[in-house]
């Protein structure tokens, strides 16, 4: 859904309240998204879940928090955007989808 200039994305993991304890689940290597973060993040839409998720685990999320690329993820092409600027790697992400 979209709020706004947001937009919910749905991520495997969380916190489940289990009275007296809570349950915390994360998907290994797939950090939790950071409050006052920017990220550059690649979805696709889940009918099942009625939701955006990310489309490749890890490699989904780029995290262009002060101006310069950050990823969990491994593969070859997410690692070549590793600390290049902003604007770098949003000219390379357009001139790919062209």
């Amino acid at each position: 859904r979209k709020v706004g200039n947001e937009i919910e994305v749905d991520r495997r993991g969380g916190d489940l309240d289990r009275g007296s304890y809570i349950e915390r689940s994360y998907q290994i290597g797939f950090p939790p998204f950071q409050n006052g973060h920017e990220y550059v993040l690649f979805l696709v839409w889940n009918t099942a879940l009625d939701a955006w998720v990310p489309a490749y685990g890890p490699d989904s999320a780029i995290d262009v928090t002060g101006g310069a690329a950050h990823s969990a993820g491994q593969s070859d092409l997410i690692r070549s955007f590793e600390g290049k600027s902003t604007a770098e790697l949003l000219d390379l992400v357009r001139r790919a989808s062209q």
